[in-house]
C-alpha cells in the first residue's frame, strides 16, 4: 500500500480532517483476475473510472445532495471572496471582515487575505461583478470536509472573456463549515 497526499490539500497537514490522499494497492502474482470494489464509509460502492489488465482506478464524485445542502454557503463565500478581492464599492474593510468570517483562523486562506490587504488598498473599488458563475463539483472526503470548485468568468475592458476557477477547500471548524485553503486555477478543471 502507498498512500500520497492529494496535491490540493499538501502541506496542511493535520488541520484537514480525514488527510485526503491516494491511496494505491499493488498485487503481484494471482492467478485470475479479481473482484475489485472500492466501499467508502456508508458502504456505497464508487464506480470504476478507469479499467485496464492489471489496474483499477477509483475517483470520489461530486455529491449531489450534499452539494445542493451547501449550495448556499458555497456562493455566499465565493461572493465575499470576489468582493474582497476587488475592493467592492470601494469597502475594503466591510469587505474583509465580511470574507474573514468564512475562513477559519490562522489558516492559510486567512494568512493570504491579511497580507493582501495592503495590496488591495490600492484598488479602487474595481468591477467585482461576474458574467457568469458555476458550480462545478463539491467532493467531500469526510464528515468534517469537502471541497468546492466553481468555475467563473468575468468579462475584461478589451471585450475579451476572463475565464477562471477557484477550489475552496472547507473544514468544520467549531460546528460550522469554514474555508482553510484557497486555489486559483488559471483554466477550467472538471473533477468526476
Amino acid at each position: 500500500i502507498t498512500r500520497t497526499p492529494l496535491e490540493d490539500f499538501e502541506g496542511l497537514g493535520d488541520s484537514v480532517p480525514g488527510h485526503p490522499e491516494d491511496v494505491r494497492y499493488v498485487i503481484d502474482g494471482l492467478v485470475a483476475r479479481p473482484v475489485v470494489k472500492a466501499v467508502l464509509p456508508d458502504g456505497s460502492l464508487l464506480p470504476i473510472d478507469d479499467e485496464t489488465e492489471n489496474r483499477f482506478t477509483f475517483c470520489l464524485r461530486t455529491d449531489d445532495a450534499f452539494a445542493e445542502e451547501q449550495r448556499q454557503l458555497i456562493f455566499e463565500v465565493f461572493d465575499a471572496y470576489i468582493a474582497f478581492l476587488g475592493n467592492r464599492d470601494a469597502e475594503l474593510t466591510a469587505n474583509y471582515q465580511r470574507y474573514l468570517r468564512y475562513l477559519v483562523p490562522g489558516s492559510e486562506a486567512a494568512d493570504r487575505a491579511q497580507k493582501s490587504l495592503i495590496s488591495l488598498t490600492w484598488i479602487t473599488g474595481r468591477d467585482a461583478a461576474l458574467d457568469a458563475v458555476s458550480l462545478n463539483s463539491v467532493i467531500r472526503y469526510s464528515e468534517d470536509c469537502f471541497t468546492a470548485l466553481l468555475d467563473f468568468t468575468r468579462k475584461l475592458p478589451n471585450g475579451s472573456d476572463d475565464n477562471s476557477s477557484a477550489l475552496f477547500i472547507f473544514v468544520r471548524y467549531n460546528d460550522q463549515w469554514r474555508v482553510l485553503r484557497v486555489m486559483n486555477k488559471t483554466s477550467f478543471i472538471r473533477y468526476g
